[in-house]
C-alpha cells in the first residue's frame, strides 16, 4: 500500500495561502536569565527579521559555512551552490540507474551492489577473527550458524558473493533514498572501510525485500545483527575514532544507529539510546556542524577538477553526516522518548545540494550543472534560514532531504520547548521565563505550513516535468507517503507524553524500568484528564488520518499494510503511536467497550514467539482469511463513523463509539507481529493488551 501522490485531502490542511496571512506570535524572553538558546529561538519566530541576512546571526551563520571551498572547484568563478530546486535542472544530471519510467532497477552487476571476490574474502576474515564474543551464548550460537555450511561460495549462503551483492544493492534501493549521505556514483565497496561497508551490508540486509523469501530474509537480518552486535566495538577501537573523526567514522556510526534504533532487537535499540552522544560529541569536537574545511586547510589546494569535484564530495558528505545525526537525533526523541542533544542553532551549514549535483558521474557533469544553476540565479539556503522561513510561513526550496532536516528542526525546537515547560512546571512557576504557552498552536501551524509547501513542491515538480517524467516513481511516492506520515506524527507528539500513553496502555517496562502500581495510577490520572484537552483531540485527529490512509486503501489481506516489508524510517512506529493515541482517547472517553461486538472472538488465534534476544521474526500463524476480514469489517466501521471529523474539534460531536477499537488494534498487531524490528514485535503485544483492557475494564 502506497500513497500515490500529494494529498490536502482529509489531513485537515487548508489550501495554502499567501504568507501576510500567515501570522506566528512573536515569542520573547524575559532579559534575565538570558541565554543564547532562548535569544535564538526568539529570534526564529520574529517576523521583524523575515529573511536570515538581517538577523543578529548572519556573521555567525555565514562565516562557517565553508564557501571557501569554491575557489578550487575548477569551474572558474561561479559559487559553489548548496540548496537547489530540481525544477531548475530538467533533463540534467538524471541518473543512470533508473529507467525510463524512472524507477530504480536493482540488478545483480549495478555497480553500486559490486563487491570483488578479494574484497568479500577480507571481509569474511575480517569477522571470522574478529566478531568474537565468548561471553554471549545467543551470539555465538549466531556466529556458528552464519559461518555453517560446507560451501560458502554456494549462491544461496548466507555470506556468498550473490548474498552480499544483494545486501548493497538492497541498501541503495531501500535506505539511500531516504537518507542520501553516502555519494553513490563514487562510492566502491572495494574501496571504502571495511567497517563501513558493513555497515551498509547490515542496513541493506536487514531491508530485503520479501521477494526473494522468507528464508532469505531471516537469515539477512540474523546477518545484520551479528555485524551490528560487534561493529560498534570495532569503531571505537580504531585509530580514526578521534577528534577531529574521519568521514567515514561519522557515516558508519550513523548508518549503524538507524539500523540498531529503527530494524534490531531491543538490547541493539537500548545500546544505541545509551552511545548516541558519542557520535554527536565526537562531531562537536571538529568542525563537521560548522562548515569549516579542515582539508582545505591541511592539504594543497586541487589543481585539477577531478581532484576539486573529490574535494566537494568529502566537504558536502561531511555535512549530510552531519544532518543525518541531527535527524536521528530529533525524530527519535519525539519518536521514542529519548532525551535530544543537539540544538538547530549547532547546525551552521546550509541544506544539502541539489539531486542533480549529488548524483552527477563525473567533474565535467558537475560543472554543466553549476553553470545551469548559476544562469538561472540560484543561490544557497542555509539550514537557519530555510528554518526561520518554516516557522514565519514562508516557501523553502530544498529537496526532499533538505525538507526532511526542516522537519527535523520544527520537532527538535517542539522537544526543547516541552522540556523548557516541565523544567518550569516542576519549580512551581505559572509561566516559562516569559515564554507564551501558545507555542504549541505556533508549533502546529509550523508543521501544517511545511506539509503544504512539500505538497505545493511535489504538484509544482509535476506540471513542468517532462512528458515521461509526470508519473510519480516509487521513490516519489515513498517521499510523499513519509511526508503525510511525519506531519501527523509530529502532531501527535505535539499534544501527548507518549510515555505516559504507553503505560495507560499496560506497558510493564520502558527505560528498563518496572512499571509500578504508583506509576500506573499516575499515568491513569494524567491520561484522563489529557483526554478532555484540545491537545487530545488533535493528536487523535491526526492519528486517525495515519490509519485511514492504511485501512481505507485495504480489499484484502493481500493487500493489506505489511510490517516486514516497510522500508519507510518512520511509518511502522507512526501508526503504533496512532494506535496507542487512538485507544487512549477513546478508552478514556467512553471506557470499556459495551457489548462487546459479537463477531470479535474475545481472544485472538495465537502465534510463535519470536526469539526474544536476537529479534528476527519466528514462524507466525496467519490470521485465517474470514478472521481479517472481521477485523477490517470492524476497523472500516469505527472509520466510517468518525468519516465526519474533518478537523480535531469535530471529534466533540462524538459522544460514545470512540473506543470501538477491538478490531483495528487485532489487525495491526497481527501486522506488527511479522515485523523484522523487535520493538514492533513488542508493540503487537501492548495492542493485544489495549484489546484486553477494552474487554475487561482495566487499564
Amino acid at each position: 500500500m502506497h500513497d500515490s501522490g500529494p494529498s490536502q485531502h482529509g489531513t485537515g490542511i487548508a489550501p495554502i495561502q499567501s504568507t501576510r496571512d500567515f501570522q506566528l506570535p512573536v515569542l520573547e524572553f524575559n532579559e534575565s536569565p538570558a541565554s543564547v538558546r532562548d535569544e535564538f529561538t526568539s529570534w526564529l519566530f520574529d517576523e521583524q527579521f523575515p529573511n536570515v541576512n538581517s538577523g543578529p546571526f548572519l556573521s555567525t551563520a555565514l562565516n562557517t559555512l565553508g564557501f571557501g571551498m569554491n575557489n578550487y572547484m575548477g569551474f572558474g568563478t561561479m559559487p559553489m551552490f548548496s540548496d537547489y530546486t530540481n525544477d531548475s535542472l530538467l533533463g540534467i544530471g538524471v541518473d543512470a540507474r533508473t529507467s525510463s519510467t524512472g524507477e530504480f532497477e536493482f540488478m545483480p552487476d549495478d555497480d553500486t551492489a559490486w563487491l570483488s571476490s578479494a574484497k568479500r574474502q577480507k571481509l569474511i576474515e575480517l569477522m571470522r577473527t574478529r566478531f568474537i564474543d565468548a561471553e554471549n551464548t545467543d551470539i555465538t550460537s549466531l556466529r556458528l550458524e552464519i559461518f555453517s555450511g560446507e560451501d560458502a561460495d554456494a549462491e544461496e549462503h548466507i555470506l556468498s558473493l550473490r548474498s552480499m551483492q544483494l545486501y548493497l544493492g538492497s541498501y541503495w534501493k531501500h535506505f539511500h533514498r531516504q537518507m542520501p549521505i553516502l555519494h553513490q556514483p563514487t562510492f566502491s565497496a572495494d574501496t571504502a572501510n571495511d567497517l563501513l561497508v558493513l555497515a551498509v551490508m547490515a542496513l541493506g540486509a536487514s531491508q530485503l525485500g520479501s521477494r526473494y523469501g522468507r528464508l532469505k530474509t531471516t537469515a539477512a537480518s540474523k546477518f545484520a545483527t551479528f555485524v551490528a552486535w560487534h561493529l560498534r566495538w570495532q569503531i571505537f577501537m580504531h585509530a580514526d575514532f578521534r577528534p577531529p573523526a574521519k568521514l567515514w567514522v561519522f557515516q558508519t556510526l550513523i548508518l549503524l544507529e538507524f539500523y540498531e534504533k529503527s530494524g534490531s532487537t531491543r538490547l541493539l535499540h537500548e545500546r544505541a539510546h545509551v552511545h548516541s552522544a558519542t557520535l554527536i560529541n565526537l562531531m562537536r569536537r571538529g568542525t563537521t556542524l560548522t562548515g569549516e574545511d579542515e582539508t582545505a586547510r591541511r592539504t594543497p589546494n586541487p589543481t585539477t577538477p577531478d581532484e576539486a569535484w573529490h574535494r566537494w564530495i568529502e566537504t558536502e558528505s561531511t555535512r549530510r553526516a552531519a544532518f543525518a545525526a541531527f535527524c536521528v537525533d530529533a525524530s527519535h526523541a519525539i519518536m521514542f522518548g529519548h532525551a535530544a542533544i543537539m540544538v538547530v542553532h549547532e547546525l551552521r551549514l546550509p541544506l544539502p545540494c541539489d539531486d542533480a549535483l549529488w548524483s552527477a558521474t563525473s567533474a565535467p557533469e558537475v560543472g554543466r550543472i553549476h553553470a545551469s544553476l548559476h544562469t538561472h540565479g540560484i543561490k544557497p539556503t542555509t539550514f537557519i534560514e530555510g528554518l526561520k522561513r518554516t516557522l514565519t510561513g514562508k516557501k523553502v526550496k530544498a529537496n526532499n532531504f533538505g525538507r526532511a532536516i526542516l522537519m527535523a528542526g520544527l520537532q527538535s525546537i517542539t522537544w526543547h520547548l516541552h522540556q523548557r515547560d516541565l523544567q518550569v512546571s516542576s519549580l512551581g512557576a505559572s509561566s516559562s521565563l516569559g515564554m507564551p504557552t501558545i507555542w504549541r498552536e505556533a508549533m502546529a501551524k509550523s508543521f501544517d505550513f511545511w506539509k503544504r509547501d512539500f505538497d505545493d513542491s511535489m504538484i509544482h515538480m509535476k506540471n513542468v516535468a517532462l512528458p515521461w517524467q509526470q508519473t510519480l516513481n516509487s521513490e516519489d511516492r515513498d517521499a510523499c507517503a513519509s511526508a503525510d506520515v511525519v506531519h501527523h506524527l509530529s502532531h501527535i507528539a505535539l499534544h501527548v507524553d507518549f510515555t505516559e500513553c504507553q503505560i495507560y496502555t499496560g506497558a510493564h517496562r520502558l527505560f528498563g524500568r518496572t512499571i509500578t502500581r504508583a506509576d500506573r495510577e499516575r499515568a491513569k490520572t494524567k491520561m484522563l484528564e489529557w483526554s478532555k484537552t484540545p491537545g487530545a483531540r488533535s493528536a487523535t485527529f491526526h492519528g486517525l488520518q495515519i490509519l485511514r490512509a492504511v485501512i481505507l486503501q485495504t480489499t484484502s489481506s493481500a493487500d493489506f499494510y505489511t510490517c516486514h516489508d516497510d522500508h519507510l524510517l518512520n511509518r511502522s512506529w507512526a501508526i503504533y503511536h496512532a494506535l496507542l493515541v487512538s485507544f487512549a482517547y477513546g478508552f478514556a472517553m467512553d471506557g470499556p467497550l459495551r457489548p462487546w461486538p459479537a463477531q470479535l472472538p474475545a481472544h485472538d488465534t495465537p502465534f510463535s514467539s519470536p526469539t526474544p534476544t536476537l529479534g528476527w521474526p519466528g514462524i507466525q500463524t496467519s490470521t485465517s482469511d474470514n478472521q481479517f476480514h472481521t477485523y477490517l469489517k470492524d476497523a472500516r466501521a469505527f472509520l466510517n463513523s468518525t468519516s465526519h471529523v474533518k478537523a480535531a474539534d469535530d471529534l466533540r460531536s462524538m459522544h460514545s463509539g470512540r473506543n470501538r477499537l477491538a478490531g483495528m488494534l487485532r489487525l495491526f498487531a497481527h501486522a506488527f507481529r511479522d515485523s523484522r524490528w523487535e520493538l514492533m514485535q513488542e508493540g503487537a503485544q501492548r495492542l493485544e493488551r489495549a484489546v484486553q483492557i477494552l474487554r475487561e475494564g482495566e487499564a
